[in-house]
């Protein structure tokens, strides 16, 4: 399954300069990040859904060179695994090289200086997958991606903002595993380019995918730089569990990747391009999004770290636990919130008023419900059927008997 996310505030600026057809979207126009939300997975990995340029030049994964950026070498004279050389004589950024390779060597200098530069990245070498469309050609490929386009020369025409996001995707990667502590991810990722307008992206199982006309304006530029991080985010949240909540994480609201896209920019791009896309997006005007950031200025990114952590360890899916949206889901996602920050978090989610059905109590009776079954682990009891029963929403029957 695959949904998109499309901006609304996107959608209103193109308004007047597209056919009203050209901005047309399926997807939902309820009131949130961007608006129009991302799919139902953390969006994005297993079941669903949730949504990036390098400055300058081409890297393709036949034939040769190509510049990136300006000012430093990129992947000078190192081949790259199919059919000749790869990057030879481009450069990234401007200011310096930055000393980039994809399977082959590695020259070159300091991180550029300019807007965007960020640090110095290797994402190392390609190892390249089967095309998502037969039809489609990689225009690019590292470890850490693999782009791929319906036609060249879409890439060749807009090749500075198509590399500036390249590069952007490359160094926001490690990034965003570092701050989730996720890891296991299928690298590359395969990152699909379709033929349609801006501004849109998806999420779904191994990949992500963008419009082309994300690309093509200062406008699609702007947006983009966010959401090809925020996508990668619903690609790694999905690796834990598909189906997060449709109202408050995923799909018609895009809380928790839009949190972590702001705070990666910051790091790879700087924070004056950060805070454009935040305020861009109206990020700091959703209360779900400050509760987000409050909590990682409390707890720091641990919290995050060990709330994905104890949902991998109990082999929790979110896609057994109730509807999506339904109260059980979000108040059982609240629980684990609560058991990585060490205190009930229910009043603040409620407070939020955006987390429908968020329940103070209920929060509380699956959060002991599940310290009864760590305690009747670690006394030797079989648990085994209790669990099933709490993996599948039914927190009053597991913590019965023990």
């Amino acid at each position: 399954m695959r949904s998109s996310y499309r901006s609304h505030l996107a959608k209103l600026a193109l308004a007047a300069l597209l056919p009203a057809a050209a901005c047309s979207s399926s997807s939902s126009d309820t009131p949130g990040p961007g608006s129009g939300g991302h799919g139902n997975a953390g969006s994005g990995g297993i079941n669903s859904a949730g949504s990036g340029t390098m400055n300058g030049g081409s890297a393709a994964l036949a034939g040769t060179g190509g510049a990136l950026g300006s000012g430093g070498s990129f992947n000078v004279g190192g081949s790259f695994g199919v059919g000749g050389s790869f990057g030879a004589g481009g450069s990234t950024n401007s200011g310096g090289g930055a000393g980039v390779s994809a399977g082959g060597s590695t020259t070159g200098g300091s991180a550029g200086s300019g807007q965007g530069g960020g640090t110095t990245v290797d994402p190392g070498p390609c190892k390249p997958r089967p095309l998502v469309d037969s039809s489609d050609v990689v225009i690019y490929c590292s470890g850490v991606a693999q782009w791929e386009i319906y036609d060249k020369s879409v890439y060749t025409q807009y090749k500075a903002n198509f590399d500036e996001i390249m590069k952007l995707l490359d160094q926001g990667y490690a990034a965003i595993s570092k701050r989730t502590g996720v890891t296991g991810v299928d690298l590359p990722i395969r990152v699909q380019i379709t033929n349609d307008t801006c501004c849109g992206g998806f999420a779904d199982g191994d990949g992500v995918g963008y419009s082309s006309g994300d690309f093509q304006d200062a406008f699609g530029m702007d947006w983009i730089r966010g959401v090809v991080l925020g996508e990668v985010v619903n690609l790694v949240t999905g690796h834990v569990t598909d189906n997060w909540p449709s109202d408050w994480w995923v799909d018609s609201v895009w809380y928790f990747p839009g949190f972590v896209a702001v705070d990666v920019l910051r790091e790879v791009s700087g924070p004056a391009r950060a805070t454009k896309w935040e305020t861009d997006e109206k990020y700091p005007t959703y209360p779900i999004y400050n509760l987000f950031l409050a909590l990682k200025n409390e707890k720091d990114w641990t919290f995050y770290q060990q709330f994905f952590a104890s949902i991998t360890k109990d082999q929790m899916g979110w896609g057994n636990v109730g509807d999506n949206p339904s109260t059980i889901k979000t108040n059982y996602v609240i629980a684990y919130m609560s058991l990585a920050y060490g205190s009930n978090l229910g009043d603040r989610f409620v407070a939020t008023g955006k987390a429908p059905g968020a329940n103070t109590a209920t929060v509380q009776a699956i959060m002991d419900a599940h310290a009864k079954l760590v305690a009747a682990d670690g006394q030797g009891k079989n648990t085994a059927a209790n669990w099933d029963k709490f993996r599948n929403g039914d927190y009053s029957g597991a913590a019965s008997g023990l």
